[in-house]
């Protein structure tokens, strides 16, 4: 049997639609969740007659709910593979989106802002980067760097057309609604449709062969590596969670 390392023709073939289907799915999720917030702020605002501050909160939420989760989104992802976590994001997405057409106080908007984050948690890097970590074993990097990419597309297409065409000629509450409909059909179909956690699965799916015990192991794993246990006990490891954590609050702070 092949490893993960060895891919076929065909899985590498197949490679370019996982990333094309990774960067489709951070590029919807960036758009309608971390970038439409500016979009929708004025006419929400504007419409309850609420302060800039109190309104401002509901992205507080977003923030929290996501940073929050994001550990327990790897545990489940690890456990039960990206398909499922991603499915399940995008309909915890859509929904945040359709319970925010809703709105007619400002706890409903912060709760529905909270199911938000918890959308674009499951459906953002972590479960992405796993499934390409897995079919890209040798140009990770660069494959990483393109699928990521999708995010700031998201941000420069998505709020332009909610802007420019949605909110205008239809209202946000409809905005949303929209937003909703289509996060859904589109995350949840590339979901289901397109992304396998390995080569390994994709070819067992061609070949029709029921997976045995011993291979969902194998094709839940990117590689032989560190077990978290051992990994916490070392310094390495700890200087590149701070380092980390440290660059995404100036980066996210800044921005």
């Amino acid at each position: 049997m092949q490893n993960l390392g060895q891919i076929g023709d065909t899985e590498r073939f197949y490679s370019y639609w996982i990333l094309l289907g990774g960067l489709l799915i951070l590029f919807v999720m960036s758009g309608v969740g971390f970038y439409a917030f500016g979009v929708f702020f004025k006419p929400v605002q504007e419409e309850f007659n609420w302060g800039r501050g109190v309104t401002s909160v509901a992205f507080l939420m977003f923030y929290l709910v996501q940073a929050i989760s994001s550990p327990f989104i790897g545990g489940l992802t690890d456990r039960y593979g990206p398909k499922k976590m991603l499915t399940l994001g995008g309909l915890a997405l859509g929904a945040g989106l359709a319970l925010l057409s809703l709105t007619v106080n400002l706890p409903l908007f912060y709760v529905a802002y909270g199911v938000v984050g918890l959308g674009c948690s499951a459906t953002g890097m972590v479960p992405i980067s796993f499934v390409i970590s897995n079919w890209f074993p040798t140009r990770r990097g660069i494959a990483l760097g393109i699928v990521s990419s999708g995010m700031g597309m998201g941000g420069l297409v998505l709020p332009l057309i909610i802007g420019i065409y949605l909110i205008p000629n239809f209202g946000w509450r409809t905005a949303y609604q929209t937003l909703a409909l289509l996060t859904v059909l589109i995350i949840v179909s590339i979901a289901q449709i397109v992304m396998k956690t390995s080569p390994l699965e994709s070819r067992q799916h061609s070949d029709n062969v029921e997976r045995s015990d011993k291979t969902k192991g194998i094709s839940s794993q990117p590689s032989e590596g560190w077990k978290l246990n051992a990994a916490l006990k070392t310094s390495i490891f700890w200087l590149i969670v701070s380092s980390y954590f440290v660059f995404q609050m100036a980066h996210v702070g800044t921005l």
